[in-house]
């Protein structure tokens, strides 16, 4: 079987479904995060990140994904009401909150199966397309200037 992520193991897998799966838990004709999978694109954001942060966010996921669900949601319920706080601790509980639901939000909207469900199309028409005209700038010189 080959791996998800090549920068995530099981456990952190587990841990960012986790996540998801509270973030964006299903409704209607929505899935949850789980169920699309959204865990696969996880290498799209994780290539560019920097190394500390990767180890953090590894660090963060393997410790999440020993918490039972609802100390999760517990856990992110917290984190939207922490935003308030205008202390050093605020700040770092709202950085947080800004990488989880960030790497969630975007690993479940890049996924074409959401995009087909919200009928979200991104196709560039161009077809019209002209050019603009490529202006000569005239130079102009000073008076008694030499060439």
């Amino acid at each position: 079987m080959t791996p998800l992520s090549k920068h995530f193991g099981a456990t952190q897998i587990r841990g960012l479904n986790k996540v998801g799966d509270c973030l964006l838990p299903g409704r209607d004709d929505l899935a949850s995060f789980s169920q699309l999978g959204c865990a696969r694109h996880a290498d799209r954001i994780l290539d560019y990140m920097s190394a500390g942060d990767l180890a953090d966010l590894k660090m963060l996921l393997t410790l999440l994904s020993f918490f039972p669900g609802f100390l999760v949601g517990w856990l992110m319920g917290f984190l939207e009401l922490s935003s308030n706080w205008g202390t050093p601790i605020g700040a770092f509980l709202r950085f947080m909150r800004l990488g989880l639901r960030g790497l969630i939000m975007t690993l479940y909207y890049c996924d074409p199966q959401t995009n087909k469900i919200i009928g979200y199309d991104a196709k560039v028409y161009t077809a019209d397309f002209k050019p603009a005209p490529v202006v000569q700038a005239s130079v102009a010189r000073s008076p008694g200037a030499t060439t």
